[in-house]
């Protein structure tokens, strides 16, 4: 199996408008640290397993993620983490992760709601989330590991899309991935 999906938990800093878990999503209890490594090496036991995709909510937030990012590493297992890049704002938080995986075993996949920082935090509802989120994603991209930067098409910014695509390629090196995503209209 080249790749596995693991939900650290619902709990994230961001409360944005159109997020697809619903609140009854948030109350389901995640897997425990143990049962998640417990997956891992059930899947790793039926073939090599290339990439563990960890999300949320805001996996950073889980104060079990760099043990299980450890563990992931400790199995030759690359991270494909999906965040907000709030906590990488502060490169201190940042250089802890990048102790345990270093930049090759780590790939960061952020969503910008919008090129235009007003309109993505109020989708967000965290005022300043879009400058920390940009100087989060500025120092992975600085931290040599490979990043990808996010659009999910929603019916509050479709229109904008080349305009975006453009803020996109003015911001980031041509290193830095451009996803472009579907998400359920919502709102």
């Amino acid at each position: 199996m080249d790749l596995a999906y693991f939900s650290m938990s619902y709990e994230c800093n961001e409360k944005c408008i159109f997020c697809p878990c619903s609140e009854n999503a948030r109350d389901i209890q995640p897997l425990s640290p143990d049962e998640m490594k417990r997956s891992v090496d059930i899947i790793s036991s039926r073939g090599p397993l290339d990439i563990a995709v960890v999300s949320g909510g805001e996996p950073t937030l889980k104060k079990e993620f760099l043990d299980f990012a450890a563990y992931l590493v400790g199995k030759n297992i690359r991270i494909g983490l999906l965040s907000n890049s709030l906590k990488f704002a502060s490169k201190r938080y940042l250089d802890k992760l990048l102790a345990i995986t270093g930049p090759g075993m780590l790939e960061v996949t952020t969503a910008f709601h919008s090129h235009i920082a007003r309109k993505h935090d109020h989708l967000t509802c965290q005022p300043n989330s879009f400058h920390k989120s940009l100087k989060g994603v500025l120092n992975v991209v600085d931290a040599g590991v490979k990043v990808s930067v996010k659009y999910n098409l929603i019916n509050y910014t479709y229109r904008e899309l080349p305009d975006y695509i453009d803020w996109v390629y003015r911001t980031f090196p041509d290193k830095v991935n451009l996803i472009l995503c579907n998400i359920d209209l919502t709102g």
